[in-house]
């Protein structure tokens, strides 16, 4: 409850500035400088005498609980005090990425997905599994997407790095969540006081975690939160925690036909180059990306030239995932083939990734312009070059954790081919 206060406050007193021509507006500000307006949990609470008044006395017109459901006599006023309210809640709260415009063949699991994220009396536990590549971050963050509207206190989203060689541990986790939902909290020295702490938030609100490329069930049980949030975690492995577990398989050959025919839409190519090369990329999503944007990018290039190029990408690419397997190494090796073209044809944007890949952050110009050496002006428009000429999702997707870690080796090989 504490959490919605600050906003509360924050939303009422620009309310007060201005609430022209309004009157819903105009009745909240009404309800608060007569003392009419109180902050509980539920309406038992505020009966009870356990709510904060907001106002001059105990008498409550409006009650606000969890942050998120408002009790009045009159749901109009209820919609715009939330819609206040939520307007001064920090943009930290909402996190998801965007979501891919290419998305295909992932119905069913969406439809299954959906069905079970309901805020309830028992927290939501829903996991994907499957191996890198399989388009299980893409598929969280659209799913995440149309579920906000159920969860609309905060969509947090917490690379766990669980495919990398230093996976984030739940403590710090904990912490980025804390932070997240209440920035001005201090952070307690006992690892048990943050699990109380992290607890009490989000049972006080109604949050959606994504747990992002988690390793294994002791880095997600401490992280699986209370009602009425809900959890949505993505791993390569199947990890059993109880709730809906989903295994994402490759796609269908003709739904990944139509992955690359909608980001070829400009290009002529031929159904039969399609099927090959989706055949080519496994029938993986973020293979299919990567390739169809290399060559929606370079017309020059034609799909033959393209398949013909990736055994040789392979090759190299096994000699720095000597333990990957098969499918693994295929996916590599379509990535690579966008790692040497963004080295050959954009050595800055090259050298800014690599020098970037040793961070678990996203990529901001203040950051990359101290990097470099460079204005934040000149750093950006490195970053936009790099996020057009590089494979999609490699940048932010946490399931390909090793790759991103080995870039730099892949980088430098990219550079003596």
């Amino acid at each position: 409850m504490e959490s919605i206060l600050r906003p509360l406050i924050k939303a009422l007193t620009a309310l007060a500035a201005d609430n022209a021509g309004n009157e819903h507006k105009r009745l909240i500000l009404q309800a608060w400088q007569g003392g009419r307006l109180r902050l509980a949990k539920d309406k038992g609470a505020a009966i009870s005498g356990t709510s904060i008044d907001i106002g001059r006395d105990n008498r409550g017109a409006v009650i606000v609980g969890h942050g998120n459901i408002v009790l009045s006599e009159s749901s109009a006023i209820a919609s715009v005090l939330l819609q206040l309210v939520r307007a001064e809640r920090p943009q930290s709260l909402h996190q998801l990425p965007p979501e891919e415009v290419n998305f295909h063949g992932r119905s069913n699991e969406e439809r299954d997905l959906l069905a079970a994220l309901q805020p309830g009396s028992a927290a939501t536990i829903c996991a994907l599994n499957g191996m890198g590549g399989i388009g299980k971050s893409a598929l969280a963050a659209r799913v995440g997407w149309r579920v906000k509207e159920r969860f609309p206190d905060a969509q947090l989203w917490v690379s766990l790095n669980g495919s990398r060689s230093t996976p984030l541990e739940p403590l710090q986790a904990m912490e980025f969540v804390i932070r997240s939902l209440a920035p001005q909290s201090r952070i307690p020295d006992e690892e048990s006081d943050v699990l109380a702490l992290y607890r009490h938030l989000l049972q006080a609100e109604r949050c959606l975690i994504v747990l992002d490329d988690a390793r294994d069930a002791n880095q997600l049980r401490p992280l699986l939160p209370p009602a009425p949030s809900a959890a949505l975690i993505t791993s390569r492995r199947a990890i059993s925690l109880g709730g809906t577990m989903i295994k994402l398989p490759a796609l269908a050959p003709g739904k990944a036909v139509a992955v690359l025919r909608q980001i070829l839409a400009n290009h002529s190519v031929t159904e039969e180059a399609l099927e090959q090369l989706a055949e080519g990329c496994r029938y993986l999503p973020l293979a299919l990306q990567a390739a169809g944007a290399f060559l929606a990018e370079r017309e020059s290039w034609t799909v033959s030239q393209y398949l013909a190029a990736l055994p040789d990408q392979r090759r190299r690419m096994t000699q720095l995932f000597s333990h990957s397997d098969d499918e693994m190494l295929d996916v590599y090796a379509v990535l690579g083939m966008s790692v040497q073209r963004l080295q050959e044809e954009a050595p800055g944007a090259a050298r800014l990734w690599k020098l970037m890949s040793v961070f678990p952050a996203s990529f901001e110009s203040e950051a990359a312009a101290a990097i470099c050496d460079c204005s934040e002006a000149e750093a950006q428009d490195t970053l936009d070059e790099l996020i057009r000429l590089a494979p999609p999702l490699i940048i932010t997707d946490s399931q390909i954790g090793e790759f991103v870690s080995a870039l730099p080796a892949v980088l430098d090989q990219a550079g003596t081919a």
